[in-house]
């Protein structure tokens, strides 16, 4: 029998002449190795074969298992690669855009200016631009001096080329197309002449006097309408006064309106006739007489005019003066018709002078002293008169002045009678 310390020197020889590494391998159990990761190689390389196993020596030692064959490399998706990334799009900067024209703009320039639909001031105002408003240009008219321009409540207006100033180039504002003709003017309505009251409280009267009887009162700042005047200018007839015309005192009220269309009221009082009237037998025979004058007496040469009249009656004023202009009191003006023989004598001369208009806007208006008409005594249509001026014994001063009426335009005598 073999002694133990043989084997066990036996072993250590053997132990000996085995290489370092098989040793190791011998004494320690090793897994199978499994092959590290591949690194995804660029494409257009070669991928690089694994490297392979190291060979064991086979030392009286449980037999390895093979390692399994090799992955081919797959080129991973090009969302997994590190080497080539999908190249990442970069940003480019937006081509410049041209820079656009400004548009060109009004402002208002001073106070208000006013808007309107068309180029013009007959065009409705739609509404008022303040001072420093500003509105793009829109368009021209063909004379250049409105501008269309937008926009107020949504609505392009037109506003006048002298109230604003123009920012940025017109010179591409183009004449605007298809403008309407501007409305017809409605026509003004004419004025009325009007008296407007002045005093708190002003009588109203039934005729041209004071005498005569108080209808009423009007207040202060009370408006009627002129439809007559007296001949002296000192009264108006006015409408109206609970339903009816009434007369109220000039200095009591502001006049306005046109005056040279007010007339003389036909309703004026009737002057008492100075008998005696002339019968109808006589007033076939009525002839003109003949100058009384005697020896002592004035005598007057005489100018006049006819102004035109509106009412079916004779009228006749005089100015009966010296040479100096004065104005003569005591003579009378001696009235005939021709045609019915009806003959009138006036009151007296004044010294002091009326007017036959109330102001000198009127073209009938003249100074007088003495006045007379044949209201409600004998119509002026198709009738002759004759006038001339006598003193107070009827004595005849001056030429006799004729008046043939035209039925056509009735007219109002005046007649200048100037002494010697």
């Amino acid at each position: 029998m073999r002694s133990p310390r043989w084997i066990v020197l036996v072993a250590l020889a053997v132990l000996l002449v085995m290489p370092g590494c098989a040793l190791v391998n011998l004494l320690v159990d090793y897994p199978t190795p499994t092959p590290p990761p591949q690194r995804a190689l660029r494409p257009t390389f070669t991928p690089t074969a694994t490297r392979e196993a190291p060979v064991e020596a086979v030392v009286q030692a449980p037999e390895a298992t093979p390692a399994p064959p090799a992955e081919q490399p797959q080129e991973p998706p090009a969302e997994q690669t590190d080497q080539q990334a999908t190249p990442v799009e970069q940003p480019t900067e937006p081509p410049a855009e041209p820079t656009a024209t400004p548009t060109p703009f009004l402002v208002v320039a001073n106070g208000v200016a006013n808007a309107r639909s068309g180029p013009g001031t007959d065009y409705e105002q739609i509404g008022e631009l303040p001072q420093g408003a500003q509105l793009a240009l829109i368009a021209r008219n063909e004379a250049g001096d409105w501008w269309q321009a937008c926009c107020m409540g949504d609505q392009p207006v037109w506003v006048f080329g002298d109230l604003v100033t123009l920012q940025g180039s017109v010179d591409g504002i183009a004449v605007a197309a298809n403008v309407p003709p501007p409305p017809s003017p409605t026509p003004s309505p004419t004025p009325q002449p009007e008296v407007v009251v002045t005093n708190p409280r002003v009588n109203v009267r039934s005729l041209p006097s004071t005498d005569a009887p108080v209808l009423g009162q009007v207040l202060n700042g009370a408006r009627l309408q002129i439809v007559g005047r007296d001949e002296t200018g000192d009264w108006w007839q006015v409408c109206c006064f609970e339903g009816s015309a009434v007369w109220i005192a000039d200095e009591v009220v502001r006049t306005e309106g046109p005056l040279e269309l007010v007339a003389l009221s036909p309703d004026l009082p009737t002057a008492t006739p100075v008998p005696p009237t002339a019968t109808p037998e006589a007033a076939a025979a009525a002839t003109t007489p003949e100058p009384t004058a005697e020896p002592g007496d004035l005598s007057f040469s005489e100018t006049s005019e006819t102004f035109p009249f509106n009412q079916d009656y004779f009228r006749v004023a005089a100015k009966v003066v010296n040479a100096a202009g004065t104005p003569l009191d005591g003579y009378y003006l001696r009235i005939l018709n021709e045609t019915t023989g009806q003959q009138w004598i006036s009151d007296p001369s004044e010294d002091v002078w009326q007017v036959t208009a109330p102001n000198a806007a009127f073209a009938d208006y003249r100074e007088a002293n003495a006045t007379f008409d044949t209201r409600g005594k004998a119509p002026l249509a198709a009738s002759a008169y004759a006038v001339w001026l006598v003193d107070g014994r009827g004595h005849q001063l001056s030429p006799v002045v004729r008046l043939a009426q035209n039925d056509d335009e009735f007219q109002w005598l005046y007649v200048v009678f100037t002494s010697q």
